[in-house]
């Protein structure tokens, strides 16, 4: 997001963009508690063995891994990508329409649901309704086409907790959580809910360890 970046650049001196770019070096990019999973936005373990490949650990160390990683075609893109992003599927692929996002930028991938069990398209393709075709009408629904490609879902048996998809209202089964995966993302920045997921050693998603509260309360 190139506006955003810039934006960044702008409001903060060299002196302050040296603070936090030394700050990012500290945060690991995923975290494997033993009973539990921390991660952004996917839980992908082929990314992570790239990155402890060519990181040495879970996190950046220097300005050049920084470089790399913001580098298409660079080993360390593609993973990265994944982690803070998560996994995207081509819809022109499946013969499909690109979209308009929440942002007006035209589209052809869509976030993959590497959290369902599902295997057709309209189940693994993360698509709202307030998308649009590029002409402005309302995106159709899409067909249920067989996806071939499961790389990117998560079937392990330790729990993940995660954010980056904008969810909204309170969790729901299936979407927001199953019993491996919590999404925590439900929007505080625009309106929405202050979400956590409160565990205390389950080994299976509880949706009454969900905790919200309201963005007009912070």
């Amino acid at each position: 997001d190139h506006c955003s970046h810039r934006a960044f650049l702008e409001q903060l001196s060299a002196e302050q963009q040296r603070y936090y770019l030394d700050w990012f070096r500290t945060i690991p990019l995923w975290l494997d508690l033993g009973g539990v999973r921390v991660v952004h936005a996917c839980w992908h373990e082929p990314a992570m063995k790239v990155l402890e490949q060519e990181l040495g650990s879970n996190m950046f160390s220097s300005d050049e891994q920084f470089a790399a990683a913001s580098t298409k075609g660079h080993p360390l893109y593609d993973a990265v990508e994944t982690l803070i992003k998560g996994p995207e599927l081509s819809l022109a692929d499946h013969g499909q329409l690109p979209y308009l996002d929440k942002d007006g930028h035209e589209r052809e991938q869509a976030r993959l649901r590497w959290w369902s069990t599902g295997s057709t398209l309209n189940e693994l393709a993360e698509m709202t309704s307030t998308f649009t075709t590029p002409d402005g009408t309302p995106y159709p629904e899409l067909p249920a086409l067989s996806v071939a490609n499961d790389d990117h879902v998560y079937r392990g048996d330790v729990p993940v907790v995660y954010g980056h998809y904008w969810r909204t209202g309170t969790p729901v089964h299936g979407l927001d959580w199953t019993d491996r995966t919590a999404c925590v993302d439900f929007s505080a920045v625009k309106g929405g809910a202050l979400t956590a997921y409160r565990w205390s050693g389950e080994s299976t998603v509880r949706v009454e360890n969900y905790v919200q509260t309201s963005s007009g309360e912070i």
